[in-house]
């Protein structure tokens, strides 16, 4: 693993818009990201990486909000 990698892949994945070209950036670095989690050695480079948490839990929150969103606005057509 190069040096910075994962700190790359974290900058691009954090960065990405809800565009569909930068969805599948993020579903790439995603892949990328949950191959380097097989490995224990690279877990704990992972997870000592400066936000890696931070960046993905954001990401999770901000897809959870989008499809609670879709969710609330679907039902309130159909009151």
């Amino acid at each position: 693993m190069e040096e910075g990698a994962i700190k790359t892949l974290l900058k691009i994945f954090g960065s990405a818009t809800r565009s569909i070209p930068d969805q599948e950036v993020q579903k790439h670095v995603l892949s990328t990201l949950r191959n380097l989690a097989r490995y224990p050695h690279l877990v704990e480079v992972l997870i000592d990486s400066p936000g890696s948490v931070e960046t993905v839990v954001c990401e999770f929150v901000r897809f959870v909000s989008h499809i609670l969103s879709n969710m609330i606005c679907q039902i309130e057509r159909l009151l």
